[in-house]
C-alpha cells in the first residue's frame, strides 16, 4: 500500500496546519494519560461488557473513546485545505474534543473503581479558527478603549478580525497572540489584541508588543503622486517584515518595562535602525486588566503622518530581551487600505462549456449554468475580494460587462485589483444565491485549490488567468494543466 492519502499521495491532508498540529497534541496528551493509568487494553473486537457500572465496561469505554478520537477523518477536516460541505467545521471539532473528554471521564470512573486517584480532565479549547473578515467601514460607534473586547462593541460587528495562524499549536511556547481585531474612524486606527497569556505577569519586564505600520501619503490621487517616510524591511530584532508596501515606517511599541505600560513611537531610519520618537500624541491604551489577556489601542492617523484612506499595512510583533517571540499575521502584513499606485488588475476567466472536461468530473453540479440551467459561476479564495473562502458569494459574469469580454460565450469572468506580490488561492463554484456557504453540489473539485502570485513587476498593470472548470491542479496551490496565465499586460 502507498503511504498517504489519495489526494497527493502524502500525509499533508492530516498534518502540518495549526489546527491539525494542535489536534495531534491533544491526542498525544490523552493517549499518554491512558497509558499512565495502567488500565489494561481490552480486546477491541469483543462485545462491550453488559454491566455499565463495572470496571471492565468503563475500561472498554475509555479505550473505545480513544479509538474514536484517533480516527483520521477528524484531521481530514481540520485546516484550511479542507472544509465540510456546510462550510462549518465546528461540529466536527466539537465531536472530536468530546471523544477526548469522554475518554478521561470513563478512565476516571475506572480508576475510582480500582481505588486509585483520578486524573484532572484537561481543557481542550476549540481548534477551529473563525474565518478572517475585513472591516465593514469606519466604526459607527468606536469601541471603548478599556482593555475589554466586548461582544456588544463594534469589534464584533464592524471590525476586521483574523486569528494568529499558529494560535493553539501547543508545541510553540511563544505563541503569545491569539486574535487580532482592527478598525478605524475617520481620524484614528483601532487595534484589539487577544493573547494566550496573562500580560499582567509581563509588567516590569523587557516584554513589548510592537505595531509596525507602513507610511505612504497620497498627495494627488489623479496623478498617483505621493510622499513616503523612510521605511525598514526588518523589525527591531532583524526579522524580515515582508510588507507588500515595502516596509514599516513606524514601530508603535507597547512597553511593559514600567507600570503602567507605556506607548512609545520609533521611526525607521531607512537603514534598518529605529529612532526614538517619544510618546504617541493622542493615543489611548486599554489593558491589561482582569485576566490580562486583552489589550486595546487607538492611534490618531496624524501621529503616523497619515490621513484616512492612505495606503497602510500593519504587523503585530511580541518580543522580550531574548528577541522576537510571536507575530501576527505570520506571513507578511495585514493591509488596512490598499495602495492604488501599486495595484495590478487581475482578470479571472473560467470556461464552463464542458467541452474539454465535464462540469461534474469530480462531483455533481446541482444548478448548471446557461443554457443547461440557471446556475451562476462564482469564485472563492483567500482574499477579502474573493470572499475569504465563502463559496457562492463572489459572482462572475457572462454578459460582456464588468471585465467580461463576450456575452453568453460560456466563459465567465471578473476583474479584481490586487497589490503586487499578493499570493492568490482560489477555486470556482456553480450555484445560486441560496447556495452561499455550501460547497456540496457546487464546487469544481474537492480538497484542492488553484493558485499563483500577482506579479511584482512595476511595469505590469494587468494580468489574466484563463481556466477551465474542473481542470484540477496538481499539486494544490498551482494552476490547472490547461490554464493560461498572462502575467504582464501593460
Amino acid at each position: 500500500l502507498w503511504p498517504g492519502s489519495w489526494i497527493n499521495g502524502d500525509f499533508s491532508v492530516w498534518i502540518g496546519e495549526p489546527e491539525e498540529n494542535a489536534g495531534w497534541g491533544y491526542l498525544l496528551q490523552a493517549r499518554q494519560a491512558l497509558k499512565a493509568s495502567g488500565l489494561i487494553q481490552p480486546d477491541p473486537m469483543a462485545d462491550p461488557p453488559q454491566d455499565k457500572n463495572s470496571l471492565q465496561y468503563q475500561t472498554y469505554l475509555a479505550y473505545d473513546e480513544m479509538y474514536a478520537a484517533e480516527g483520521s477523518d477528524w484531521f481530514w477536516w481540520y485546516g484550511d485545505d479542507m472544509t465540510s460541505p456546510s462550510n462549518d467545521d465546528t461540529p466536527f471539532d466539537s465531536a472530536f474534543r468530546g471523544h477526548l473528554v469522554g475518554m478521561f471521564s470513563a478512565m476516571n470512573k475506572a480508576l475510582q473503581l480500582m481505588g486509585k486517584p483520578t486524573v484532572q480532565v484537561p481543557d481542550f479549547p476549540p481548534l477551529v479558527q473563525a474565518k478572517p473578515k475585513a472591516p465593514v467601514g469606519p466604526f459607527t460607534t468606536p469601541p471603548t478603549i478599556d482593555g475589554q473586547i466586548l461582544p456588544s462593541e463594534s469589534w464584533t460587528s464592524e471590525a476586521g478580525v483574523f486569528q494568529d495562524a499558529d494560535s493553539g499549536a501547543v508545541a510553540n511556547p511563544n505563541d503569545d497572540i491569539k486574535t487580532v481585531y482592527y478598525g478605524y474612524t475617520q481620524d484614528k486606527f483601532y487595534l484589539g489584541l487577544v493573547f494566550n497569556l496573562d500580560l499582567n505577569q509581563k509588567i516590569n519586564t523587557p516584554y513589548s508588543v510592537s505595531l509596525y505600520f507602513s507610511h505612504k501619503h497620497i498627495t494627488n490621487a489623479d496623478t498617483g503622486e505621493f510622499v513616503q517616510n523612510p521605511f525598514n524591511q526588518t523589525d527591531r530584532y532583524g526579522k524580515e517584515l515582508d510588507f507588500l508596501m515595502g516596509g514599516a515606517a513606524f514601530d508603535v511599541r507597547l512597553d511593559f518595562s514600567a507600570n503602567p505600560v507605556r506607548l512609545k513611537l520609533f521611526k525607521a531610519d531607512g537603514n534598518e535602525g529605529w529612532i526614538d520618537g517619544g510618546s504617541v500624541q493622542g493615543a489611548e491604551i486599554g489593558g491589561p486588566v482582569g485576566a490580562g489577556t486583552q489589550v486595546e489601542i487607538a492611534i490618531p492617523f496624524s501621529a503616523l503622518n497619515l490621513t484616512f484612506g492612505d495606503p497602510s499595512e500593519f504587523l503585530v510583533v511580541t518580543g522580550d530581551g531574548g528577541g522576537e517571540r510571536d507575530r501576527a499575521p505570520n506571513l507578511g502584513g495585514k493591509v488596512v487600505f490598499e495602495d492604488p499606485t501599486n495595484m495590478v488588475y487581475v482578470t479571472f476567466e473560467v470556461d464552463v462549456s464542458g467541452t474539454l472536461l465535464p462540469l461534474n468530473t469530480y462531483g455533481p453540479i446541482n444548478n448548471p449554468p446557461p443554457p443547461d440551467g440557471k446556475g451562476i459561476v462564482y469564485i472563492a479564495g483567500n482574499q477579502d475580494k474573493l470572499g475569504n473562502w465563502i463559496p457562492n458569494k463572489i459572482a462572475l459574469r457572462d454578459d460582456g460587462q464588468g471585465g467580461d469580454s463576450t456575452p453568453n460565450d460560456r466563459k465567465w469572468s471578473k476583474t479584481f485589483g490586487f497589490m503586487r506580490g499578493t499570493l492568490l488561492r482560489y477555486k470556482y463554484t456553480i450555484g445560486v444565491p441560496t447556495d452561499e456557504n455550501k460547497w456540496a453540489g457546487t464546487e469544481e473539485f474537492p480538497l484542492t485549490e488553484r493558485g499563483f502570485t500577482v506579479t511584482k513587476n512595476p511595469q505590469c498593470k494587468k494580468m489574466k488567468v484563463s481556466d477551465i472548470f474542473a481542470d484540477r491542479p496538481q499539486p494544490s496551490g498551482t494552476l490547472g494543466p490547461h490554464s493560461v496565465l498572462q502575467d504582464c499586460i501593460q
